[in-house]
């Protein structure tokens, strides 16, 4: 059979006309379709879902008619079709069979192509909100001029422009502009393409949120009122206060609101930062976040903070920063008399108080409500590195709870922090370190320090490394650790590491060990620098060499008379080379340096002088005070310091390490 006859066939057969009524059937639905939809408010959508079926619909339907009418028909016999017949059949001579599976191979090929092209006019030139949602988006409208003045239009603009350079500068969002949004709004009314249904900013650009306001005119002042409206629900987020400046330097105003607005945004972003109800200023939060970079430089540091402070005194964050900063320093006075200055300067939400009742619980000495109050604010925001360490250090200094450590620690993925330019991450690791090592489990500490310590410089990462060995009676390899750092550290931090593998040592009963350590010290230091000499003094000490420890002693209270530890120790060494008087004295010197913020330290130092004597009743009374007093457990403190050497499984000083639980 030629195609010719496959034709007459299909005619005679009607399948040209029951293919027409399938295509007059589908044009009336798709029109009763788009009268009901309209009618009844149905999605657009509806129409073009339609017409991709009834075009699906078409191959299925040609093959439903060969199946019904066509699958068993005998062709009439043409003079040619019979002349054909009686000739070797070629390679062009198919079946009707053939020729109709070949047609509904190439219209089910055309319909398909069609269908794709369909669906890609309808939803392809649509914006994609989804992508876009991936990312946040601050949509900036422009101020409304509502001074009556249109010589004040070109002020709307500024302002807007002036935000959005801040907010694109910093990098705190995708920006959706007033010119984009007001071009995408042109093409939108005059689009005959098909477009998504979307009729406003926030259903169609999906911002986060809409920054908005407008500006008037009172005598020569202008007046600013900025809102950040939420773009999912259209709801009003933060009304900003009312920012006035003359008329003649609108900038004034606009860059007030700009530090203002952005301010909200970053806080906003990070809640973690969020401490008071109204945002800072922009300029003073970047101050605090570069101080916290530079925490490691105490001047810079503090430097940052008092900036911040003058360029937005409202600013509760570095007020309470700076506090901490003297705090941390041991310098009490100093830190209660700025902790008392911003006080009462603030209008305090539940969190505010949270830290306040947490500073004054620092300077008290009450370490378990320190604990307690600083789980509160860690809990804001336990992702926050600074916040993090924190909570780590009050589990393991402040209440001894080293087990509570690790959960904390895990909270934030070390693998990817640069520790070498990390001052957090690497006290963060130390804490761990010393946490661990409290928990008897010393090969953690190896596996956690061995390799950062060539990273980091710092030192008391050394120290734990160091103590974790000496635990684990590696002291060929506490020897070779501290021979290799001594070309690779300053030479006062070598020698302080090598006083303290000896305490360690003594803390182990390896005294001719922990002796060569402190001759390591003794030959090394310089002693024309006053740098060295506390650790020489020390040194001497250690190895009961109490005569040049006496003098040396001797001048660092003469220079140093406030400081507790020189007068203990001194008072020791008098007190081992007989001076009972000297000694006395000494203390007598010590106990007058009780105040307000001694926060145990005096106690404690009592305590050492007692535990040299082996009078266990007053060492018991004074270690108790010590600690209920607000005295840390750190790495030279109780437990690690070798003056107690001899009492640590003794159930009284299990009661002082557990005093807080």
């Amino acid at each position: 059979m030629k195609f010719k006859d496959f034709l007459i066939v299909c005619h005679e057969k009607e399948v040209f006309k029951k293919l027409s009524l399938y295509v007059v059937f589908s044009w009336v639905l798709l029109q009763v379709i788009s009268l009901i939809s309209e009618a009844i408010d149905l999605s657009k959508n509806v129409l073009t879902y339609s017409l991709i079926l009834l075009l699906v619909g078409l191959p299925t339907y040609i093959f439903y008619v060969w199946k019904t009418y066509l699958k068993n028909i005998k062709p009439i016999a043409t003079s040619r079709s019979i002349a054909d017949n009686q000739k070797k059949k070629s390679r062009n001579n198919f079946s009707f069979q053939t020729y109709y599976f070949m047609s509904l191979g190439i219209i089910s090929f055309m319909i398909g192509s069609l269908v794709v092209f369909v669906y890609l006019f309808k939803f392809g030139d649509e914006v994609s909100t989804e992508e876009i949602e991936l990312q946040d988006k601050i949509a900036v409208l422009k101020f409304g001029n509502k001074t009556g003045d249109e010589n004040f239009d070109l002020i709307g603009d500024m302002a807007a422009d002036w935000i959005i350079h801040g907010i694109s500068q910093y990098q705190i969002a995708q920006v959706i502009t007033p010119d984009t949004y007001e071009e995408f709004t042109k093409i939108f009314n005059a689009s005959i393409a098909p477009i998504k249904e979307k009729k406003t900013l926030q259903e169609y650009f999906n911002p986060k949120q809409i920054i908005t306001g407008n500006y008037f005119l009172k005598e020569d002042q202008l007046i600013f009122n900025g809102s950040v409206i939420d773009g999912k629900t259209n709801t009003l987020l933060y009304s900003f206060e009312s920012i006035k400046c003359n008329s003649k330097n609108p900038l004034d105003c606009i860059e007030l609101l700009k530090q203002k607005i952005l301010g909200f945004l970053v806080t906003e972003k990070n809640p973690e930062l969020n401490l008071q109800e109204t945002p800072p200023k922009f300029e003073a939060y970047k101050k605090v976040l570069q101080a916290k970079e530079n925490i490691a430089d105490n001047e810079t540091y503090l430097n940052l903070l008092n900036q911040a402070i003058e360029i937005d005194s409202s600013y509760f964050q570095p007020h309470f920063l700076r506090a901490e900063y003297f705090y941390n320093r041991k310098n009490y006075t100093k830190s209660d008399s700025l902790f008392k200055s911003f006080k009462y300067s603030f209008i305090y939400n539940n969190r505010q108080k949270n830290l306040l009742n947490f500073f004054e619980a620092l300077l008290e000495g009450n370490n378990k409500m320190i604990y307690h109050y600083w789980k509160k604010e860690y809990n804001y925001a336990p992702f926050d590195i600074h916040k993090n360490l924190s909570a780590m250090v009050f589990a393991l200094e402040f209440v001894n709870l080293p087990d509570e450590v690790e959960s904390i620690y895990a909270e934030i993925n070390s693998d990817n922090l640069d520790l070498g330019n990390c001052t957090y991450c690497n006290y963060r690791n130390y804490i761990q370190a010393m946490a661990f090592l409290e928990l008897g489990e010393y090969d953690k500490v190896i596996e956690l320090l061995d390799e950062i310590i060539e990273i980091s410089d710092l030192l008391t990462l050394k120290k734990a490394l160091i103590a974790a060995h000496i635990k684990l009676e590696n002291y060929e390899i506490v020897d070779q650790v501290v021979s290799d750092l001594e070309s690779k550290m300053e030479l006062k931090n070598w020698l302080d590491l090598c006083l303290y593998s000896g305490t360690m040592l003594l803390i182990e009963k390896k005294d001719s060990l922990a002796y060569s350590f402190f001759d390591k010290v003794i030959s090394m230091a310089d002693p024309a620098l006053e740098a060295h000499e506390f650790i020489r003094a020390q040194a001497f000490y250690y190895k009961e060499d109490y005569a040049n420890s006496e003098s040396l002693f001797e001048n660092l209270v003469l220079k140093y008379p406030d400081n507790t530890e020189y007068i203990v120790l001194l008072a020791i060494s008098y007190l081992k080379n007989g001076e009972e008087v000297k000694a006395n004295n000494a203390l007598d010197a010590l106990d007058k340096l009780r105040n307000k913020f001694q926060l145990g330290r005096v106690d404690y130092a009592f305590g050492q002088y007692y535990a040299s004597i082996n009078d266990e009743e007053n060492l018991r009374k004074y270690l108790l005070q010590s600690v209920a007093s607000g005295y840390f457990y750190a790495n030279f403190t109780f437990q690690n310091d070798p003056h107690f050497k001899n009492i640590k499984t003794k159930n009284y000083f299990k009661e002082i390490m557990n005093f807080w639980h």
